[in-house]
């Protein structure tokens, strides 16, 4: 059977898996892997096996958080986010590898130049930081009998007090910063 449009290391692996069969990742450099786990990502997805799918996309996340060098990173996620960046799945992982490496992945060369190359990428990253200072504004209180713990906004604080817990108000014990 011939798939003209299918990478064959990627119709390989869907055929293992359909066999219960571990895909076999062929020795590639960096490069090649990280093609190789987006091919079999829009294989399966093409042909309907989610499993694959999410297990070559876990496979792809495994590879990028075992990446010591931030620059390999950068490569990688230039790679997905460029060449396969309409796939779902792909496009999260990428979201996914950003926030959990900002500190390190910010000041390595080529990273600016990718997020100033992918719109979206780029409104992920502004969306998260947006989101992390409005968490740095919110006020923590505790509940002093079941101790869970309330988030709430400066403005519903000024409306009513410190949230209620167990018919109680709780405690204040700072903003989350």
């Amino acid at each position: 059977m011939t798939l003209h449009d299918d990478d064959p290391d990627a119709a390989e692996a869907m055929i293992r898996h359909l066999y219960n069969f571990t895909p076999k990742v062929p020795p590639f450099d960096r490069d090649g892997k990280v093609r190789f786990y987006c091919k079999v990502v829009v294989a399966a997805d093409k042909y309907g096996i989610p499993g694959l799918a999410e297990e070559a996309e876990n496979h792809l996340k495994d590879h990028l958080v075992n990446s010591g060098d931030p620059r390999d990173v950068v490569a990688s996620l230039k790679i997905v986010s460029e060449e396969y960046g309409d796939y779902d799945m792909l496009e999260s992982c990428v979201s996914w590898q950003l926030r959990g490496r900002m500190n390190e992945l910010a000041s390595t060369p080529g990273f600016l130049v990718l997020l100033a190359s992918q719109p979206k990428l780029l409104g992920d990253v502004v969306a998260d930081a947006l989101r992390y200072q409005e968490l740095k504004r919110m006020r923590k209180c505790r509940c002093a009998f079941c101790h869970k713990i309330h988030l709430q906004t400066e403005i519903d604080y000024q409306i009513s007090g410190n949230p209620f817990c167990c018919k109680n108000r709780c405690g204040f014990m700072g903003n989350c910063s």
